[in-house]
């Protein structure tokens, strides 16, 4: 498509990518493939909801008092890895 463009407007410059893809789509020659859900959390609406026992104070009075916690999924050639992070909340 980039090519034939280059041929059409042979004066104009080289199309950037973006109007490539604004042809494409005004043509009907694209399409938005569904983005694919791989997430490790599964809704389950049935499941008990757990306390919010910090009520949106991250502050701590004394150290390690109050802890968080994260994990994100990374997807490596060998499978996926897990990545924790546990922090303790100061003032």
């Amino acid at each position: 498509m980039r090519q034939a463009l280059m041929l059409k407007y042979l004066d104009e410059g080289i199309p950037s990518e973006r109007t490539v893809y604004r042809i494409m789509e005004e043509t009907g020659l694209s399409h938005r493939p569904k983005r694919k859900l791989n997430g490790i959390t599964k809704a389950d609406r049935s499941a008990r909801t757990s306390d919010d026992r910090l009520k949106r104070d991250f502050t701590a009075e004394r150290l390690l008092e109050k802890w968080v916690t994260d994990i994100t999924e990374i997807p490596t050639k060998d499978g996926k890895r897990y990545v924790s992070a546990v922090f303790h909340l100061s003032t």
